[in-house]
């Protein structure tokens, strides 16, 4: 996913600046600033020497209506956030079948799966967890 929103800034940053150093699209850490942040208008204000946020403002403009986010917002200083539409990963869930997550790669190796549980039973205390194997 990351992936495919570089992609789509790299095409709208071309036709707005010839030559720019790299940006970032991020994970960022609070829910409410998107799926996705970008810090592309920050790296390009200065280059073309704009304000970030008339820059971000020009980025979401050619970004325009794209099927891939429900809606685009800018915060702060000029950092652009992407949320994802619903439809795409109801889509992406639809395309699972039965070999999903199938690697041949992987296929007659063995593998370590250790699960501790606490007994919600019982006390919890250091007896409760050395008996468990």
């Amino acid at each position: 996913m990351k992936e495919k929103i570089e992609k789509i800034i790299e095409k709208v940053v071309v036709a707005i600046a010839k030559d720019f150093a790299g940006f970032s699209v991020e994970v960022p850490s609070e829910k409410n600033h998107g799926d996705y942040s970008t810090n592309v208008a920050l790296v390009l204000a200065k280059g073309i020497g704009k304000n970030p946020r008339e820059v971000a403002e020009l980025i979401k403009e050619k970004i325009g209506e794209n099927k891939l986010f429900k809606k685009i917002e800018i915060a702060g200083p000029g950092f652009i956030n992407f949320f994802i539409a619903d439809k795409y990963f109801i889509d992406n869930l639809k395309s699972i079948d039965e070999d999903y997550g199938k690697d041949a790669e992987l296929k007659n190796k063995k593998g370590l799966l250790s699960v501790r549980c606490r007994n919600f039973c019982c006390k919890g205390c250091v007896g409760n967890f050395a008996k468990q194997k």
